[in-house]
């Protein structure tokens, strides 16, 4: 990752951990969740990517938090590269909260989240924050091999306008073609939880999933799509 000097929009994060869970979902369900003017990325036989995603962030530049996202693979028709449509963001610290929603315009919810994780198996779980259970994400992870962490494209709409970012990364991860798993949604009005059940994850098993355990990252300021 080539470094450069923080913006105060920038947010710089060390040490990070994260899970990934990659779903193959249908593309008009898709197409109900991604405002104008973007849209899904069509894969074949009418289907679209959805990532469920943890993370625990021990060191940022705004204080350790943890965040959970929803997003779908998605393009916009002025920008030659895809990225990902940030739906569902979850988060566990209040000034993230707020620099998510007023510079970058992603849809940030205040919630508990807890993660735990061996080497074969990993937990996840949201709470409110009157302590009730959102939903729980329980998997054991197979036949995983070594894999760099990729740069990601997010888009959002800030002001109801369209702006991207970029999510630089470095290091490293482990890419699982097989996991068994399983998503309990004991809240079914979160919002997430909605979104989980518009697209039915909690009835669909991940084709992927990639954990990456201490690799630095920085989210770069939203930039107008125009």
């Amino acid at each position: 990752m080539k470094k450069k000097p923080l913006s105060k929009y920038d947010i710089e994060y060390e040490n990070a951990v994260s899970c990934i869970f990659f779903f193959l979902i249908d593309y008009k369900k898709a197409l109900k969740l991604i405002p104008k003017p973007f849209l899904p990325k069509h894969f074949f036989k009418n289907k679209a990517l959805a990532v469920l995603s943890f993370y625990d962030y021990p060191k940022s530049s705004i204080g350790p938090y943890k965040e959970a996202a929803l997003a779908i693979k998605s393009r916009h028709t002025l920008e030659e590269e895809s990225g990902f449509f940030v739906v569902n963001l979850p988060v566990t610290s209040k000034e993230a909260f707020i620099k998510g929603k007023k510079y970058w315009g992603f849809n940030k919810t205040l919630e508990n989240i807890e993660v735990y994780q061996s080497k074969k198996n990993y937990h996840a779980r949201i709470f409110n924050l009157r302590n009730k259970n959102t939903l729980e994400v329980k998997s054991v992870l197979r036949f995983g091999f070594n894999l760099r962490y990729r740069d990601t494209l997010l888009f959002s709409l800030k002001n109801k306008r369209p702006v991207k970012s970029r999510l630089q990364t470095n290091g490293m991860g482990k890419l699982f073609l097989f996991s068994r798993f399983r998503l309990i949604l004991t809240d079914k009005t979160n919002s997430i939880s909605k979104t989980i059940q518009s697209l039915e994850l909690d009835k669909k098993q991940p084709f992927l999933s990639f954990i990456s355990n201490k690799y630095n990252a920085q989210l770069l300021e939203a930039e107008r799509i125009s």
